[in-house]
């Protein structure tokens, strides 16, 4: 039976979440039979794990109920911790996917399961290294709650987890652990740090890499140069920080890993933006969304996969690379000597990344190749119909770039609008719209006229477009 968990836990952390479902149901068929509690537990246990892989937490939570019934009844209580850590896992991916209200009220949520999780450990009474590692890890977690959820007394929870920190002697767990802190002390969804957090973060940072260093470990390396790379940016540090982040793309060479290659190409880019390198940048964004799209199979169906490949951060990154790319196509136009041409390849570039990203966001829904076959199949608006065109408008920080391609040519609007004003406008029109008794949404719909159609309608009418 340990066996048979242990096979399929080794083929989710490889990813391959296939392979690690036909273990579970033998270990499911053999601990049915068997009529034994703690067997059913630790099964059931490990299929809710599985589901929280799959990105399923409320599937994953039900297991977990089961599981922990079954345990109690079989007196196992190493086993009721790993079910309330499991269970503060599933709501900590609850809030990561919702930053607002929910995922506040989802971070309380995990830091009450961690909380949980410690006091079954402490009752346990468990003294070894790997008590010790088990008590680090959640206290860790439990802190990350903490401070992402705005709960009180969340620097204590952090110092607390920092000194379980320094007692664990495992090298690769303390480094991973120190890690996680240096993440917790500086969160990458936050915009500004204090510099009292800045300075803990960089100390952890700092004792991870040594660490990782003197073990050889080339993936912790990578992660650790990145998160140092970071905080020098965040002190206006940008030469320490291009330093970090080469050293990281060479530590994530070593390791093969291409999760630390895709944020050392994202970091490099943003570095090269800062520094007015356009030409620079757009290469490195380039190198970071070919990363991306390697990794798909495991960013679809990982709920453990490094936040900045979520979906929301890589449409980001997509929407980093398009802006980049029509700034150029902008400054081609004002050029009389071949401008249009340039342009032209520019927005033709931008509208196959836009494309690209939305068959990214199709593949990872319905997680199907079929997407990749009808794209394939893809044909222009204008081989359909010549009056068609398509308009693409794309809503960057500072502006709204509407971009349109026709049988007649392409060409592009840059409209003042940014993004929030456009975003509040729609919704407003998208809620009224369905209030039948009246007719205020005319107001929003006028705007979001001005905005999307009013300033290409001239240029459509002159091509002759009616689709």
């Amino acid at each position: 039976m340990a066996e048979l968990i242990a096979r399929a836990e080794g083929a989710q952390a490889r990813g391959d979440l296939v392979a690690a479902q036909p273990p579970l149901e033998i270990a499911r068929g053999i601990a049915d039979a068997s009529n034994h509690r703690g067997l059913r537990a630790a099964v059931t246990a490990a299929r809710g794990h599985l589901a929280m892989t799959l990105r399923s937490p409320e599937a994953a939570r039900a297991l977990l109920d089961a599981a922990r019934v079954d345990a109690e009844a079989a007196g196992a209580t190493a086993l009721l911790v790993t079910i309330d850590t499991h269970e503060g896992n599933s709501f900590a991916l609850d809030a990561a996917r919702d930053p607002g209200a929910a995922g506040a009220v989802a971070w309380k949520r995990a830091h009450a399961a961690y909380g949980a999780a410690l006091a079954r450990l402490g009752a346990a009474g468990g003294t070894d290294t790997a008590a010790a590692s088990q008590r680090a890890r959640i206290l860790a977690n439990r802190a990350r709650a903490a401070v992402l959820g705005g709960i009180g007394g969340a620097e204590d929870e952090v110092e607390a987890a920092a000194s379980a920190i320094a007692r664990v002697t495992a090298t690769g767990a303390r480094t991973a652990l120190l890690l996680h802190l240096a993440e917790t002390r500086a969160p990458r969804t936050r915009d500004s740090l204090a510099p009292q957090d800045r300075r803990a973060a960089h100390a952890a940072a700092s004792e991870a890499l040594a660490l990782a260093e003197a073990t050889a470990d080339a993936r912790s390396q990578a992660l650790a140069l990145l998160t140092l790379a970071r905080l020098y940016r965040a002190d206006a540090q940008p030469g320490s920080a291009r330093a970090s982040v080469e050293r990281a793309l060479a530590a994530a060479a070593r390791a093969e890993d291409p999760v630390a290659r895709y944020r050392g190409w994202l970091a490099t880019a943003e570095l090269d933006r800062e520094a007015g390198d356009d030409e620079a940048a757009l290469a490195a964004y380039a190198q970071a969304l070919d990363e991306a799209e390697a990794l798909r199979p495991l960013r679809a169906r990982s709920y453990g996969l490094d936040p900045s490949l979520s979906a929301e951060r890589l449409q980001a990154v997509h929407l980093g690379y398009v802006d980049l790319v029509l700034r150029r196509a902008a400054r081609a136009e004002a050029d009389p000597g071949g401008g249009a041409a340039r342009r032209d390849a520019d927005l033709a570039l931008a509208q196959r990344s836009l494309e690209r990203q939305k068959a990214q966001e199709l593949r990872d829904f319905f997680d199907d190749e079929c997407v990749d076959a009808a794209l394939r199949r893809r044909v222009e608006a204008g081989q359909v119909d010549p009056t068609a065109a398509l308009v693409y408008p794309i809503a960057l920080e500072d502006r709204l770039e509407l971009v349109v391609t026709s049988p007649k040519g392409r060409l592009r609007k840059a409209v003042d609008v940014p993004r929030a004003r456009l975003r509040e406008v729609a919704t407003a029109f998208r809620e009224l719209i369905e209030i039948r008794s009246h007719r205020r949404y005319l107001r929003p719909a006028r705007q979001l006229y001005d905005w999307l159609i009013r300033p290409i309608e001239t240029d459509l009418a002159g091509w002759g477009i009616g689709t």
